[in-house]
């Protein structure tokens, strides 16, 4: 009898894994894994790259500072500083054409435009007229409004100046290298921008 016994349990062992399941959603399993291992410390950080040169003579911004070990933080941005415009020739004058016209033909309104605000209302109305194809007075006026340093749609008066000075007609033939029908038009904005 005891041998019977015996068989009977071991059988029972054997079958018991068959008729037992074990879903997911049972709840936890009490194993336990192995600890992870320690993570390596970061690299440093390269150091920021300088800033280049504004289009409207502005210098370029110093290098960055190279981020700390662990962090792997990048270099801090160059700072840009704004000094008075001048209608002299500039190193970099020459690979920009609306710059040489607006000294040519816009000196008083460029030397004006000698403050931050000025500048990127300039520079943002300039890049937004040229992206489109054919520009009119009214996508003109648009990208205006979309510039405004003081985001109330308005210029402010320095900037005002540069831009009607670069859009007036051309008050003579000889108006220097000039390819267009207004003084800067072309040169700045890619093509002459007639109000009406």
């Amino acid at each position: 009898m005891n041998t019977a016994w015996t068989r009977m349990i071991a059988v029972g062992l054997l079958l018991c894994p068959i008729g037992c399941e074990v879903h997911v959603n049972d709840g936890p399993i009490d194993a336990v894994g192995d600890g992870g291992t320690g993570g390596r410390a970061g690299n440093g950080g390269r150091a920021g790259s300088s800033g280049s040169g504004g289009s409207l003579g502005g210098r370029g911004g110093s290098a960055g500072n190279a981020g700390s070990a662990g962090n792997a933080v990048g270099g801090s941005g160059g700072t840009a500083s704004f000094p008075t415009p001048v209608c002299t020739a500039e190193t970099g004058d020459e690979q920009d054409p609306c710059v040489q016209c607006l000294k040519r033909n816009c000196c008083d309104e460029w030397i004006d435009c000698n403050d931050e605000g000025c500048f990127q209302e300039w520079t943002g109305v300039a890049e937004c007229v040229s992206m489109i194809e054919f520009p009119d007075d009214e996508q003109f006026l648009m990208c205006v409004s979309d510039n405004s340093a003081a985001d109330d749609g308005l210029p402010q008066a320095n900037t005002e100046a540069l831009l009607s000075c670069a859009n007036e007609a051309n008050p003579s033939a000889d108006a220097g290298a000039n390819s267009g029908q207004t003084r800067c038009g072309v040169e700045c904005f890619g093509s002459d921008i007639f109000f009406e």
